[in-house]
């Protein structure tokens, strides 16, 4: 009887250590993944962060404003580049481009992770426009 109730007691303590070390490896890994992206909050500009790595919250548009639209290219064998419209911040609207990556179904909020990049132009009314867009590296 002391034998088993050593054992149960052992095997207790085994079972939580592996419970609790498994849960934070989970929490890091998505940590880790989350640190090389920044977060582009509603108080920031994409303006700041071209050419850096960012995520941010939002949903797939249901009405698609105008934008101007980077010129997109496949070779034979490759991937064909899409684009998809997310709204985030609060009534801002961005494209993203993607190739190869699953985009969930829903109108969720989800997080999209991707390069920020500019590109610029004639404007409409004259001058110079400026338009910012997301190349897509993942959505979860």
């Amino acid at each position: 009887m002391k034998y088993l109730i050593l054992n149960l007691c052992f095997f207790f303590c085994i079972s939580t250590t592996y419970i609790a070390c498994s849960s934070s490896v989970n929490t890091t890994s998505t940590t880790r993944t989350d640190s090389n992206y920044q977060l582009l909050s509603i108080d920031k500009s994409i303006k700041n962060y071209v050419d850096q790595k960012i995520y941010l919250e939002g949903t797939e548009s249901l009405e698609i404003n105008q934008h101007m639209m980077k010129t997109s290219f496949s070779l034979e064998g490759e991937a064909e580049e899409k684009h998809l419209y997310i709204d985030y911040n609060n009534g801002q609207q961005i494209v993203g481009y993607y190739k190869n990556i699953r985009l969930p179904k829903d109108q969720k909020k989800h997080k999209f992770y991707g390069t920020a990049r500019k590109m610029s132009g004639a404007g409409k009314g004259g001058g110079t426009f400026t338009e910012y867009y997301l190349d897509l590296d993942k959505v979860e």
